[in-house]
């Protein structure tokens, strides 16, 4: 291991203390540091840029929560670069350092460390394609209004919701929104999609977990209002009235980095109890 991407939360990390911290502890153990282009205005001392080096990087650190490891997921799986979180925030579930634990770095950078698979989503809408580690919520946005949403697999009907929304969610993603809407814990080693309505208006309506070679279709029906769609709670697009999501896997894996004292129910117990 050489190269290193070393990319800050400034909203966490606003005096970058923990970022010259680690990168200090990086370039001790004869590191190659690269930064974002953005902070090539800091005086970071030798570093080089980002994209400079971005062929060559063997492991890219975020530094922040879980929120950074998904703004920053789709960018490392489409190069195949591991990706470690460390994390500042609340819950850092995916996370593998705290930042009262930078020790553990020194380990890392040695090669003491095992990667988790993470599977993906693809999602088209809009004659777009996107990507997300989490999940793809359609909704009515910030508005408590009942949707009339449609769920297709393989171009066969599952169900029709009336509901609040619909949530799409990895195995990862089943630790997130999903699981406040009810939706089942499930284990990252798997691969498969998790359809969880928002509040629906029915007893009967439930989430599904369908097989990752499906294609999911989401047909909104809602009459006279638009609604939203939602990837890893960033991206908030505009679906119009009867249009269309289509959900799959994504061809793009996450290699996540993993402490090897570390094991998804321990984390699971540790994070969410």
């Amino acid at each position: 291991m050489k190269y290193i991407a070393l990319i800050p939360n400034t909203y966490k990390d606003k005096e970058l203390i923990y970022f010259h911290k680690i990168k200090e502890l990086l370039i001790s153990y004869s590191m190659t540091v690269c930064v974002p282009t953005e902070y090539q205005t800091l005086s970071l001392g030798n570093e080089v840029l980002y994209t400079d080096c971005l062929e060559n990087i063997d492991l890219i650190i975020v530094i922040g929560g879980d929120g950074t490891i998904l703004k920053h997921s789709v960018q490392a799986a489409e190069h195949d670069i591991p990706l470690l979180g460390i994390n500042l925030g609340k819950i850092g579930y995916m996370a593998s350092v705290e930042k009262e634990n930078l020790e553990k770095l020194a380990e890392i950078v040695q090669g003491h460390y095992s990667i988790e698979k993470r599977m993906m989503l693809e999602i088209a809408a809009l004659n777009k394609t996107y990507y997300a580690l989490n999940d793809a919520v359609i909704s009515n946005g910030g508005v408590s209004r009942m949707v009339d949403i449609e769920l297709e697999s393989d171009q066969m009907t599952v169900c029709r919701y009336y509901a609040d929304g619909i949530i799409l969610s990895t195995p990862t993603g089943s630790t997130a929104y999903s699981l406040s809407a009810g939706g089942p814990v499930i284990d990252p080693e798997l691969d498969c999609i998790c359809a969880t309505p928002i509040c629906p208006h029915s007893l009967t309506a439930r989430p599904v977990i369908f097989s990752k070679k499906s294609t999911l279709t989401v047909y909104t029906h809602s009459k006279d209002r638009n609604l939203f769609l939602s990837i890893d709670g960033s991206d908030n697009l505009e679906i119009p009235e009867g249009g269309t999501v289509n959900i799959k896997s994504s061809p793009y894996i996450l290699s996540l980095v993993k402490t090897y004292s570390q094991n998804f129910y321990k984390t699971l117990n540790a994070k969410l109890n």
